[in-house]
């Protein structure tokens, strides 16, 4: 079901939704009206959810709009701990909210600065597309484009015009699956001479229902390409790590559309643990509130190594014992998929040895916090191994600085196979799967690379929800290896 079908089975029996609401990548909320004792339909006080509220967050708008030093935390099973990362960490404190009216009234002001960032972080994207409309993309001899009409719109009839659009220059080959027209494609046979001459064409798109759309183009002499490093300045504008990027793509051989997506998986199970949170007074959980999703994840992480273990896997053979029978201290056994009674005590006390704590209804654990997770292993540890966490205190991720959180997850799953658990949002969850892939697009002369790059993750309810994040909402990673 989509969010808003969730938040009609969750709503009140025979409540009127009016209004929907998606307040970060995993919340959404729902208004709805209530009949009085006389019978008159009313907004009530109260709303539906899918997933936890977020909370007031203290001290965002005193920290300046500047990269923050992330924090590295590693502790071994022998109790040694490193710490790298800031001496002074801002002072945060999250708050739950009166009402619903009130975080609805302070939403703008509170987490003004949360979304000031993530538009920081979409801008490179932004500008190049924007380029491009204005621009046009630059082609050089040999790139191939095709281009297709908008989804359930019928096309009456492509032209192309401009300079280089003549046969000289440009092939195009009309696509009619079933004889019906459903785009153009274009293949670039020879470019200008001079270096800076632009050969410009447009494609227009006319549809059936008088809606019309133009893409523009232009052909480029190859080499002047080659030279756009000359011009990084112009195009880098979100930090050192562009230079990199857009460097790497000055050959003209990396022009071109989206590259193929390249994927790695973490090996076993990890997909097939169906656990989830404890409701508040339900089983072993006696607080006011979920037992967290924290607590959650590192029992995924914990016995996702315990399986591995049991099947005899080289590098985890030795690491059985981190359940046992019951969660308890007893007996070894292997770690089940689906959350039993002895799961629920493991998650209990792994939630206990980390301080989680309830925030309205939620289970929340601070990232300075979710490092002691280990006093969980100690007791149980068979074999030595150490658990890393990395994050950015204030969650902004200002100017790229929340990559090497991300990257100490994805060489988890790239170089070792195994699941690592990422922050972001209000959330933390399993992930057991990466994906990338690039494009690097050209507007007159000048070359960009952009990155989409995504995680897998179980989200640690139950088995639903499952699926693919966008790595640039990530501000925590945590890990658990071999020392």
């Amino acid at each position: 079901m989509s969010p808003a079908q969730e938040l009609v089975e969750l709503a009140p029996l025979n409540a009127t939704l009016t209004e929907f609401y998606r307040l970060d990548m995993q919340t959404y909320a729902a208004e709805y009206e209530e009949l009085s004792a006389v019978g008159i339909a009313t907004l009530s006080d109260n709303v539906v959810t899918q997933g936890t509220l977020p909370d007031r967050i203290e001290g965002l708008a005193a920290i300046p709009e500047e990269p923050f030093e992330l924090v590295t935390e590693s502790v071994d099973t022998e109790g040694n701990k490193k710490y790298e990362g800031p001496t002074e960490l801002p002072l945060l404190e999250e708050s739950a909210w009166d009402s619903w009216a009130a975080l609805k009234a302070e939403y703008e002001d509170a987490f003004g600065p949360l979304n000031k960032s993530l538009k920081e972080r979409a801008r490179s994207a932004w500008e190049l597309d924007n380029n491009l409309r204005q621009y046009g993309e630059s082609l050089v001899k040999g790139d191939v484009r095709t281009v297709f009409g908008l989804a359930g719109q019928s096309i009456d009839t492509i032209n192309v015009a401009g300079a280089g659009a003549t046969a000289q220059y440009l092939q195009q080959e009309e696509l009619r699956p079933n004889g019906v027209l459903a785009g153009l494609k274009l293949t670039v046979l020879n470019e200008p001479v001079d270096m800076a001459t632009l050969l410009p064409f447009e494609v227009a798109l006319q549809y059936t229902g008088g809606m019309t759309e133009t893409l523009k183009y232009a052909i480029v002499n190859a080499a002047a390409l080659q030279s756009a490093d000359i011009f990084l300045p112009i195009i880098a504008t979100g930090g050192a790590s562009d230079l990199v990027d857009v460097a790497s793509a000055a050959m003209p051989a990396a022009v071109a559309g989206w590259g193929a997506w390249s994927y790695w998986w973490a090996n076993g199970d990890a997909g097939a643990m169906t656990y989830d949170q404890i409701p508040a007074h339900q089983r072993v959980n006696t607080s006011a509130c979920w037992s967290g999703c924290g607590a959650t994840a590192w029992a995924m992480i914990f016995g996702w190594v315990d399986r591995r273990a049991a099947e005899g896997h080289a590098r985890w053979a030795n690491h059985w014992g981190i359940y046992r029978v019951n969660g308890g201290l007893g007996a070894n056994a292997v770690e089940p998929l689906n959350q039993d009674g002895g799961v629920d005590n493991m998650t209990w006390e792994i939630r206990n040895r980390m301080g989680t704590y309830c925030s309205g209804s939620g289970g929340a654990t601070k990232f300075s916090r979710m490092i002691d997770a280990i006093e969980y292993v100690r007791p149980r540890a068979t074999a030595a191994a150490t658990m890393r966490t990395r994050y950015d205190p204030t969650k902004l991720c200002w100017f790229g600085a929340c990559n090497d959180a991300r990257n100490l997850a994805k060489d988890q799953i790239v170089l070792r196979q195994a699941p690592a658990i990422v922050g972001y949002d209000n959330h933390y969850a399993m992930a057991y799967g990466y994906a990338h892939r690039s494009k690097t697009s050209c507007f007159l002369w000048w070359c960009s690379t952009d990155w989409s790059r995504w995680f897998w993750v179980n989200q640690g309810w139950g088995g639903s929800g499952n699926d693919w994040i966008n790595s640039d909402d990530v501000h925590f990673a945590g890990t658990y290896n071999n020392p």
